[in-house]
C-alpha cells in the first residue's frame, strides 16, 4: 500500500482495515522496516499494527494461503513514550 508521503525511521502505528474469510495471519512492514506478524479473523475487520522503520509503503503478504481478501490503510501516527508520574 503506498503511503502519502515518505515516513522518517521511527515507531508508526498503522490502522489497517481487512476481509477474510477464514482465521490466519497477514506479515506487514515499511518499505525499509522489519516485519510484524498479525493474526487476522474471519469478517471485516480492523488491527492497529506497530510498524518500526521507514519508507513511502507497507508491505502486506498473507501468510496463510487465502484468508485475507483486501486491505486498506487508515490513520498513521508516530509512538512516542510516555511518562508516568507516581503521586505517592
Amino acid at each position: 500500500m503506498r503511503l502519502d508521503g515518505p515516513l522518517l525511521p521511527a515507531d508508526w502505528t498503522a490502522e489497517i482495515n481487512y476481509l477474510a474469510n477464514s482465521d490466519g495471519s497477514m506479515t506487514m512492514s515499511l518499505s525499509e522496516g522489519t516485519e510484524t506478524k498479525v493474526p487476522v479473523h474471519p469478517g471485516l475487520n480492523r488491527v492497529f499494527v506497530r510498524l518500526p522503520g521507514a519508507g513511502d509503503a507497507i508491505n502486506v503478504r498473507a501468510s496463510t494461503a487465502g484468508a485475507v481478501r483486501c486491505t486498506r490503510g487508515g490513520a498513521r501516527q508516530f509512538v512516542a513514550p510516555q511518562v508516568v508520574r507516581s503521586l505517592g
